[in-house]
């Protein structure tokens, strides 16, 4: 798979200007994410003006225990999540081991999923959400790299990437829950996190069987 076909094109602006949040996983993927985006879901190829943010109320300067506003902190969610279904996305096409591949399948479903979620706060929230939707460099010299390994060293690159990326995902949403300031953002986080924590699981499970 080329980094052309990692990511789709729908945006969380749209969804929530109307768009049907059911057709966004089918939407045909991206190459690469723009330089600077209004928020979407996933990173996008084409770059677009980022809107004005409306002026923040108390709620959207506070920050939680971690030092994240609201918006800081679905910024990083969703580049974290973005990424796995970018890696999953990746592993379904050039892994070679089966385990993995199913293993791939397992995270782009249970991450699909936390995207709906993470959508369905960001329309719920009272707080400023306009952010640049980009990967950071270390995920994109990362992806890239994905995209030119292959066999055996692809399965074990993406088993360690995957499980650093999860790892780090569930410490994000963790302090969030515990501690975030916007309620629509703290009950995804939450709710997030049965999901995150199954899929931290079942890659140690995987690395622990080879």
């Amino acid at each position: 798979m080329s980094l052309k076909t990692i990511a789709c094109s729908l945006s969380l602006m749209a969804l929530m200007s109307g768009a049907a949040l059911a057709q966004e996983a089918t939407v045909p993927a991206q190459k690469l994410p723009p330089e600077q985006t209004p928020p979407t879901a996933p990173p996008t190829e084409t770059p677009a003006e980022t809107p004005v943010a409306s002026a923040p109320d108390a709620t959207e300067v506070a920050t939680d225990a971690a030092g994240l506003s609201p918006k800081a902190f679905v910024e990083k969610a969703y580049q974290a999540n973005e990424f796995e279904i970018a890696l999953s996305q990746m592993a379904l096409d050039k892994a070679i081991d089966p385990k993995i591949k199913v293993l791939a399948q397992q995270s782009l479903d249970a991450h699909t999923k936390v995207r709906e979620g993470m959508i369905s706060a960001v329309q719920s929230s009272e707080s400023d959400m306009n952010f640049q939707q980009v990967w950071t460099d270390e995920q994109r010299r990362t992806l890239a790299e994905l995209d030119v390994t292959k066999g055996a060293e692809f399965d074990a690159r993406y088993l360690e990437v995957s499980t650093h990326n999860r790892s780090e995902a569930v410490e994000l949403f963790e302090a969030y829950a515990a501690t975030g300031t916007d309620a629509a953002v703290k009950t995804f986080a939450t709710q997030s996190l049965p999901t995150l924590n199954s899929s931290e699981q079942a890659i140690s499970a995987v690395e622990a069987a080879k």
